[in-house]
């Protein structure tokens, strides 16, 4: 009888009898065991999990009432506002890369400072219902730095082209 009562309950919260949702806790557990250092603030309805995974700050949103990670790279790469051309060329690569890439480019304009950031979001299922969940953890951050590779090297390549240009009409 109490078996059944928990399905309710469960079934009630999430739709799907018997499963567990500690998505919050999953993800801190399984970023600790991946030695990754993690920061949880204090306030226990903040869904921020800030941690370091390969050299790289994360920010994750997520929480216990659902099973959906929202996980972003923050400014990994910055440009001149005011360098047109290469501003231009910032926005076009992120536009063509968001068309293949398993992971969301997107940039912020810092007025003040005058920059462009850019910066990477991913959103995926985690949940107990996983096998390996810290081998599909590091299959997803990995994302992050294939998808910043891919861009950087686009980015080498315009660059690359312009400066043959500029060397051509001198």
């Amino acid at each position: 009888m109490e078996k059944e009562q928990q399905e309710k309950e469960a079934k009630a919260e999430n739709g799907v009898p018997g499963l567990e949702l500690r998505t919050k806790d999953l993800l801190i557990e399984t970023l600790q065991q991946m030695n990754c250092q993690v920061q949880i603030p204090d306030d226990d309805d903040d869904e921020r999990i800030y941690f370091s995974y390969q050299g790289g700050s994360f920010i994750a949103y997520t929480s216990n009432k659902y099973l959906m990670v929202d996980v972003v790279y923050p400014q990994w790469y910055e440009h001149d506002v005011y360098d047109i051309d290469g501003f231009s060329n910032v926005r076009r690569l992120i536009n063509e890369v968001n068309g293949y890439a398993n992971v969301t480019i997107f940039y912020y304009i810092e007025e003040e400072e005058e920059r462009v950031h850019v910066h990477s979001r991913k959103k995926f299922l985690f949940s107990t219902e996983l096998i390996k969940p810290e081998i599909y953890l590091r299959t997803m951050l990995e994302d992050f730095f294939k998808t910043r590779q891919q861009f950087m090297l686009e980015l080498s390549k315009i660059d690359t082209k312009e400066e043959m240009k500029r060397e051509k009409n001198v």
